[in-house]
């Protein structure tokens, strides 16, 4: 059981960055980082605890204790992390969700955006399809998520799982981009 401490340190008024760090206590090891002045507490907690699990997980520890205090708490807050390692034999009803789930991932994987990358990507070009086009965010996200086939209509949304059908409400059989447009 390894306890990791982590802070973070922003100065309100003449600070150029935002500092993050850990330190593992049993090892007398510290890091720290710099991160950009636009970043928040928020932001610089949440790396150093990303950064802590990710260091311990690499080395192979099993359990770790974070432990932090929030700005404006008096007492410290402590995670503790367990990494396990599943074993993909027996017939419980985790293993089987679990190994349902990997299926799902796998098949979802052969399809879900070949056709996007087919048509519309191309590796060799360094720049994005919009560089050096004068127009506003929106109308670009709202242009990549028709070209992707995933915007704000019935018929993507119940593709999702999010509404139950594709149905107009003014009772087409279908509201699709066509229709609404």
């Amino acid at each position: 059981n390894h306890p990791v401490y982590t802070d973070r340190s922003k100065k309100k008024k003449k600070g150029i960055a935002v500092g993050a760090s850990l330190v593992i206590e049993e090892r007398d090891i510290a890091y720290n980082i710099s991160l950009p002045k636009k970043c928040t507490i928020f932001t610089a907690e949440a790396f150093a605890i990303k950064a802590a699990v990710e260091l311990m997980y690499r080395e192979g520890v099993m359990r770790l204790r974070i432990v932090w205090q929030g700005k404006r708490q008096r007492r410290l807050r402590i995670i503790i992390l367990k990494f396990l390692w599943a074993i993909v034999k027996g017939s419980s009803k985790g293993v089987e969700t679990w190994s349902m789930t990997q299926n799902s991932i796998v098949r979802d994987a052969q399809y879900k955006g070949k056709e996007y990358f087919e048509y519309f990507y191309n590796g060799k070009k360094k720049k994005p399809w919009f560089a050096g086009l004068n127009c506003d965010r929106y109308y670009i996200t709202l242009y990549n998520r028709i070209r992707a086939n995933h915007y704000n209509v019935n018929e993507s949304l119940a593709r999702q799982n999010i509404v139950e059908n594709a149905r107009c409400e003014c009772g087409n059989e279908c509201e699709s981009l066509e229709h609404v447009f």
